[in-house]
């Protein structure tokens, strides 16, 4: 499933309407199938751009996860996160954005590389793998989810219209350089967020 939305007025409103309706959409096709013109897209390349990757905690309850993050092979990043339950108020922790909410700061590269991700919750011994071949464009984003166990669903995102497949141009989709002016906003609204409690 590609993450579609109508285009509002404002950049403010386009940066709100991103965040909610990702958060929304995600819920029942995390491993959507891929659109029929990947291929044509990618030419077969499985690496793709790793733009953001977002922590979201939906329970009741603090739940801390394991991610990992390999990049052509190579940890990128190896941490462990602790995210206040949904629902949290936004005056009890710091930044702006919704408490159970948490972008990992995305300083691995902005080049195209074959990207593995691996989440858990501590006490388990399984991890749940995604790799970013699994989105329909070259630059992905990644929405982890912690119930009812940590799912990681990859998103594709255009660089412009003009690669949006023919039967997908009824809705706007949302390109790149508009995931990159949320990515900036969610990171300086996110602000001094201590929820990294360890490196593996």
């Amino acid at each position: 499933m590609s993450f579609r939305m109508s285009l509002p007025s404002t950049r403010r409103s386009v940066l709100l309407t991103f965040a909610t309706a990702t958060s929304i959409s995600l819920s029942g096709c995390l491993s959507g199938d891929l659109t029929s013109n990947v291929e044509e897209i990618l030419n077969e390349d499985e690496d793709r751009q790793l733009l953001f990757i977002v922590l979201n905690n939906n329970t009741t309850d603090e739940q801390q996860i394991d991610v990992r993050v390999e990049k052509d092979g190579e940890p990128v990043v190896e941490a462990s996160y602790e995210l206040p339950p949904a629902g949290t108020s936004r005056a009890d922790v710091a930044g702006t954005t919704p408490a159970s909410q948490y972008m990992i700061e995305p300083n691995w590269s902005d080049e195209p590389a074959a990207y593995g991700i691996r989440v858990r919750y501590p006490e388990s011994d399984s991890w749940v793998e995604k790799t970013v071949a699994e989105g329909d464009h070259e630059h992905v984003g990644a929405w982890v989810t912690l119930w009812p166990t940590p799912e990681v669903g990859i998103i594709g995102y255009p660089e412009s219209e003009t690669e949006v497949a023919e039967g997908d141009r009824a809705e706007r989709r949302v390109t790149v350089p508009e995931v990159e002016d949320w990515i900036e906003s969610f990171l300086e609204d996110q602000g001094e967020r201590e929820y990294h409690v360890e490196s593996g």
